[in-house]
């Protein structure tokens, strides 16, 4: 199983925050594992997003997530819903955590993506440790980029 886990204090509020990762052409500018969203299908609280990825640059099969955000946009969650590809080789599931403080709001990002046993066996050393930094660095590219973005509306 990989597991990345990535937090910084970003100068917005959770719904800002979780708005923009909902955005998934706005967030890949995040999250570098994205190689093409094909679709997200939102209803309210709740929807389903289809993309493929790359791990170190290697392509995945498309993969479809259902997500479920809080009313109070304390938590945002993916999880992989694919019946049978690629759930065969893998499943993901990743979850934002958002608390409210001085300064903006503490956000805790974790991925995980557990690998069947016929791909686990070489997938998680070739991949483990790059996972780990990449969701880590997710995170502090999120933070540049709302933050960047709001320094530039107080600069009116």
């Amino acid at each position: 199983m990989l597991h990345g886990e990535g937090e910084a204090l970003i100068a917005r509020s959770p719904e800002e925050i979780l708005e923009l990762v909902l955005d998934l052409e706005q967030y890949r500018k995040a999250d570098t594992k994205f190689s093409r969203i094909l679709g997200v299908d939102r209803s309210g609280l709740t929807g389903t997003a289809r993309y493929s990825a790359k791990l170190r640059g290697i392509p995945t099969p498309a993969d479809t997530q259902s997500f479920t955000l809080a009313a109070d946009y304390s938590t945002l969650r993916f999880v992989s819903t694919d019946k049978f590809w690629p759930n065969v080789m893998a499943r993901f599931e990743g979850r934002f955590e958002c608390r409210a403080e001085d300064g903006g709001t503490r956000v805790r990002h974790v991925e995980q993506l557990t690998f069947s046993r016929a791909v686990g066996w070489i997938a998680d050393p070739a991949f483990g440790t790059w996972w780990a930094r990449e969701v880590r660095d997710e995170v502090g590219r999120l933070k540049e980029l709302l933050e960047a973005d709001s320094s530039g509306a107080d600069q009116r």
